[in-house]
């Protein structure tokens, strides 16, 4: 069973003074950030942020809705 990513319920703007990070909101971050450095050719920027949504995506995957912001 694939859990699907959606909107719905989610305040897509982390806060700051919060310890916690939704994984689904960092997932469409991070997604959004590597569509763009790699809209505008930045290779390395690109693989970064794609790595990262990756880990996300795998935190999404296996249920974890909040990991810590150190």
């Amino acid at each position: 069973m694939v859990k699907r990513l959606t909107d719905q319920g989610r305040n897509w703007i982390p806060l700051k003074e919060v310890l916690l990070i939704d994984c689904a909101v960092e997932l469409r971050n991070m997604q959004n950030r590597y569509f763009d450095a790699d809209f505008e050719g930045n290779i390395e920027e690109a693989k970064f942020y794609k790595n990262k949504a990756k880990e996300y995506q795998k935190l999404v995957d296996n249920g974890v809705e909040h990991t810590v912001n150190f």
